[in-house]
């Protein structure tokens, strides 16, 4: 019973294109948690205000509200498993867009940090969250609710999960969110998109890492080497 969002409807055509990038991926040796950021220390943290951070966002056109990018957007106050919360701290500069649509949000909030150990940091501490939390679990709200971590990547170092509407049929009751934390050097992504779900997608997984994909190679200036 999961509804088709905007966002799933804009890949559905690419989406034979990003299941063999994720084969591929899954095939290839990954990079190790802060490979990709060896000698980072001399990498400056500030983010342009021009960094394209909505790059590749559904347009809505006039049903649809742009906030962004800006660094006085407001980001997400988000609680994978409504126990670990994404606020990381200590981090340098932040940009983030608000992207609503007819029943949909897209947020990306893009953190810099010192150094890509504290970076890694918080990866690492969403994914332990993440590994903590029980499979089925209670929105804020008091609404059945299930949590589901996916073993797609973007090769770096990631994590993407869902929180979706648990017995939709039974019950009727969509809505959800798939987020992915992806960290590329001293810089970290957030990339989030609530829907009408109705239930756990693979297919919904696989189009927002594909999304993290394509955003990946900006964040590469937050390395020495590049990627």
């Amino acid at each position: 019973m999961t509804s088709t969002t905007p966002l799933i409807a804009r890949r559905l055509s690419s989406l034979a294109a990003a299941t063999l990038t994720t084969a591929a991926l899954a095939l290839a040796p990954l990079q190790a948690p802060g490979a990709e950021a060896a000698g980072s220390g001399s990498v400056s943290p500030r983010i342009p205000s021009g960094f394209a951070l909505d790059e590749g966002l559904v347009d809505y056109g006039t049903d649809g509200n742009r906030k962004g990018p800006s660094k006085r957007i407001r980001g997400l106050e988000l609680t994978p498993c409504f126990e670990t919360t994404w606020k990381p701290p200590k981090w340098r500069q932040r940009m983030a867009v608000r992207n609503n649509g007819p029943e949909t949000q897209q947020v990306r909030e893009l953190l810099t940090f010192g150094t890509a150990k504290r970076a890694a940091k918080v990866v690492a501490r969403i994914r332990a969250g993440l590994e903590t939390c029980p499979d089925d679990t209670v929105d804020p709200f008091g609404n059945p609710s299930r949590v589901k971590v996916y073993d797609v990547t973007t090769g770096y170092d990631d994590v993407l999960w869902s929180v979706t509407a648990k017995r939709a049929r039974q019950t009727g009751r969509l809505g959800g969110y798939f987020a992915q934390v992806m960290r590329v050097g001293k810089a970290v992504v957030l990339n989030y998109d609530y829907g009408e779900y109705g239930g756990t997608s693979r297919g919904a997984a696989r189009v927002l890492n594909t999304d993290s994909q394509e955003l990946a190679p900006s964040l590469c200036r937050w390395t020495v080497a590049g990627c």
